[in-house]
Protein backbone atom coordinates (compact mmCIF):
# COMPACT_ATOMS: atom_id res chain seq x y z
CA UNK A 1 0.00 0.00 0.00
CA UNK A 2 1.28 3.46 -0.90
CA UNK A 3 1.41 5.83 2.06
CA UNK A 4 1.91 9.55 2.60
CA UNK A 5 1.97 11.82 5.67
CA UNK A 6 -0.87 13.65 7.45
CA UNK A 7 -0.75 17.39 6.67
CA UNK A 8 -1.19 18.22 10.37
CA UNK A 9 1.01 15.77 12.31
CA UNK A 10 3.12 13.82 9.81
CA UNK A 11 1.74 10.36 10.64
CA UNK A 12 1.66 7.87 7.78
CA UNK A 13 -1.78 7.60 6.15
CA UNK A 14 -3.11 5.89 3.00
CA UNK A 15 -2.77 7.74 -0.31
CA UNK A 16 -6.04 9.51 -1.22
CA UNK A 17 -6.53 11.18 2.17
CA UNK A 18 -4.82 14.25 3.56
CA UNK A 19 -5.32 13.82 7.30
CA UNK A 20 -5.09 11.05 9.87
CA UNK A 21 -8.18 10.00 11.85
CA UNK A 22 -7.27 12.37 14.68
CA UNK A 23 -7.24 15.40 12.36
CA UNK A 24 -10.18 14.62 10.05
CA UNK A 25 -12.46 17.61 9.45
CA UNK A 26 -16.15 17.25 10.32
CA UNK A 27 -18.63 16.76 7.47
CA UNK A 28 -20.45 19.85 6.23
CA UNK A 29 -24.16 20.26 6.87
CA UNK A 30 -26.89 21.05 4.35
CA UNK A 31 -27.24 24.44 6.04
CA UNK A 32 -23.65 25.26 5.07
CA UNK A 33 -24.34 24.40 1.42
CA UNK A 34 -27.46 26.57 1.28
CA UNK A 35 -25.75 29.53 2.98
CA UNK A 36 -22.71 29.27 0.70
CA UNK A 37 -24.94 29.14 -2.39
CA UNK A 38 -26.89 32.25 -1.30
CA UNK A 39 -23.67 34.12 -0.55
CA UNK A 40 -22.25 33.37 -4.00
CA UNK A 41 -25.51 34.28 -5.78
CA UNK A 42 -25.60 37.70 -4.05
CA UNK A 43 -21.87 38.46 -4.55
CA UNK A 44 -20.90 41.65 -6.35
CA UNK A 45 -17.13 41.65 -5.70
CA UNK A 46 -14.30 39.34 -4.65
CA UNK A 47 -13.18 40.00 -1.08
CA UNK A 48 -9.60 39.03 -1.99
CA UNK A 49 -8.93 41.16 -5.09
CA UNK A 50 -11.85 43.60 -5.00
CA UNK A 51 -12.87 42.98 -8.63
CA UNK A 52 -16.40 42.33 -9.78
CA UNK A 53 -17.61 39.27 -11.71
CA UNK A 54 -15.32 37.90 -14.43
CA UNK A 55 -16.35 35.72 -17.38
CA UNK A 56 -15.13 32.17 -16.82
CA UNK A 57 -14.05 32.84 -13.21
CA UNK A 58 -17.14 32.35 -11.02
CA UNK A 59 -17.52 33.40 -7.42
CA UNK A 60 -17.17 30.67 -4.78
CA UNK A 61 -17.64 30.76 -1.01
CA UNK A 62 -14.23 31.06 0.64
CA UNK A 63 -13.46 30.53 4.31
CA UNK A 64 -11.96 33.74 5.73
CA UNK A 65 -10.26 31.60 8.39
CA UNK A 66 -9.48 28.38 6.49
CA UNK A 67 -10.92 25.12 7.76
CA UNK A 68 -7.36 23.77 7.81
CA UNK A 69 -6.54 26.42 10.45
CA UNK A 70 -9.66 25.68 12.52
CA UNK A 71 -12.11 28.06 10.82
CA UNK A 72 -15.78 27.13 11.19
CA UNK A 73 -18.36 26.43 8.47
CA UNK A 74 -20.50 29.40 9.51
CA UNK A 75 -21.84 32.26 7.44
CA UNK A 76 -19.73 34.83 9.30
CA UNK A 77 -16.59 32.93 8.20
CA UNK A 78 -17.55 32.84 4.51
CA UNK A 79 -16.90 35.51 1.89
CA UNK A 80 -17.27 35.55 -1.91
CA UNK A 81 -14.07 35.11 -3.90
CA UNK A 82 -13.22 34.38 -7.52
CA UNK A 83 -12.44 30.71 -7.98
CA UNK A 84 -8.93 31.65 -9.17
CA UNK A 85 -8.28 33.96 -6.18
CA UNK A 86 -9.52 31.28 -3.77
CA UNK A 87 -7.20 28.72 -5.37
CA UNK A 88 -4.17 31.02 -5.04
CA UNK A 89 -5.01 31.83 -1.42
CA UNK A 90 -5.17 28.12 -0.51
CA UNK A 91 -5.21 27.50 3.27
CA UNK A 92 -3.74 30.88 4.24
CA UNK A 93 -5.31 33.90 5.90
CA UNK A 94 -6.34 36.61 3.42
CA UNK A 95 -3.72 39.14 4.53
CA UNK A 96 -0.87 36.64 4.19
CA UNK A 97 -1.27 35.32 0.64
Amino acid sequence: MIMKTCIKCGRLIPLGTSRCAEHTLPRRSGTYSREAKRLVEAATYCYLCGDGPRPGDPFVADHVIPRALGGPDTLDNLAPAHKSCNGRKSAKLAGIW
